[in-house]
């Protein structure tokens, strides 16, 4: 049986960590990167924290803070039974964090149940479908005078076909809904768009085709929040990516603290004014900040932004909790730019990539190298996940490097 599955001796084993603390307990979602950062900021808050998981074998499970339940699936009605079981041992109120979109939306299908005895950090309704479904979100943000880039919505060869003579190279390629086979590519003419078009109406993932916008990984921007029920913003932050992965169209592999301007007031006009509130960030690309162009949304969740914030002085995980218990813990709200935030695991590839291929100099390389960093995984007090993590990230980094150095190899002649 998996050691942490919610028997009735784990059940009485979790009421009796609950009995130790007099604060109510924040539930995380997933233990994933962000996921693992979140159950450390709780517990060193003095929160009591029930991390349920699907794969505890993954590095940054092996944290020692929280309580650990395990949960078959995060998604669907299974994620619904574990929680409806622990209402006996939890007190009413007690707080949810998701860590992806597939949960929020899991979540959102039981909010009336769920939200008698719990507090999701997002309100109820279709508006956050409609928020991770890419043209309907174009949509919203164009109505509300964002510089959205002119995008296409194509599901097949012959919708391809229809728009052909109105498509300029290049392209970014992003499908429609949250979590599908990957999340962006760069397409440089139509043979490539088609071969990607073709490849995702298979598997039925329609797809978004957008003009590109110029600019590396430093260009894009990105504002995140905690705004309450009632419309206030309670914690914000604005940064950058410095790399991503991929390179160019990928997940974050480093960001920075950012000053993006009127675009962060922007974002949060734009999220109140739909009548979102919760755990929330928008993304922009483009320099100066003040000529970047919208991106997309995340809501409901956090994500890899969220490290970003609380290394930097802006702790949006506290402000959620203090709303959502009506609890008022002291927290960090005064955004620094003290650390990069990386995930050495995929920064230190890219950053090679990055320097074979010149799209950073030898000098932007070395004053990345030498500023102040904090990783998503490693922690003096809680190390085992970053130890769990290295055979896995030197074997990572050298099929990485190895590959980098074979495809620039080939290119050079």
């Amino acid at each position: 049986m998996q050691p942490y599955a919610l028997t009735t001796s784990r059940a009485e084993q979790a009421r009796a960590y609950l009995a130790k603390h007099a604060l109510t307990p924040a539930i995380v979602l997933g233990l994933c990167k962000h996921g693992l950062y979140l159950t450390r900021n709780f517990a060193r808050h003095g929160i009591p924290v029930l991390a349920i998981e699907s794969n505890f074998s993954q590095p940054s499970a092996h944290t020692r803070y929280g309580f650990k339940i395990f949960c078959p699936d995060l998604h669907g009605t299974a994620l619904v039974d574990t929680l409806l079981a622990l209402k006996p041992w939890v007190p009413a109120a007690t707080p949810i964090f998701p860590t992806n979109d597939r949960m929020v939306e899991g979540l959102l299908a039981h909010y009336s149940v769920l939200s008698e005895h719990f507090r999701l950090p997002f309100p109820e309704g279709d508006l956050l479908r409609r928020l991770v479904i890419k043209p309907a979100l174009n949509r919203l943000a164009s109505e509300a005078g964002l510089d959205v880039p002119r995008s296409f919505s194509i599901a097949g060869l012959d919708e391809l076909e229809g728009v052909r003579n109105q498509l300029r190279f290049p392209v970014a390629v992003k499908p429609a809904m949250p979590m599908m086979s990957f999340k962006s590519r760069r397409c440089d003419d139509y043979a490539a768009l088609a071969a990607q078009v073709e490849v995702s109406a298979l598997v039925r993932e329609p797809l978004i085709v957008q003009e590109w916008i110029e600019g590396d990984d430093r260009a894009i921007l990105f504002g995140a929040y905690y705004i309450a029920s009632n419309g206030d913003c309670l914690a914000r932050y604005s940064g950058r990516k410095l790399m991503s992965y991929p390179a160019l169209t990928g997940h974050a592999a480093a960001t920075e603290s950012y000053d993006i301007g009127e675009r962060l007031d922007e974002g949060c006009r734009f999220l109140r004014g739909l009548g979102c509130w919760g755990l929330c960030s928008i993304e922009y690309k483009g320099l100066p900040p003040g000529e970047a162009r919208f991106i997309e949304v995340t809501v409901g969740r956090c994500d890899w932004w969220i490290m970003g914030c609380g290394i930097n002085g802006v702790n949006i995980p506290m402000a959620a909790y203090n709303d959502l218990t009506g609890a008022s813990l002291p927290f960090d709200n005064m955004q620094t730019s003290a650390y990069i935030w990386h995930d050495i695991e995929h920064a230190l590839p890219v950053l090679a990539e990055n320097l074979l291929k010149r799209r950073w100099s030898l000098a932007d390389g070395a004053k990345y190298l030498i500023r102040p960093k904090k990783d998503a995984l490693w922690d003096w007090l809680d190390p085992m996940p970053f130890l769990y993590s290295m055979p896995f990230f030197f074997l990572g980094c050298i099929a990485k490097l190895f590959r980098i150095i074979v495809r620039t190899l080939r290119k050079t002649g």
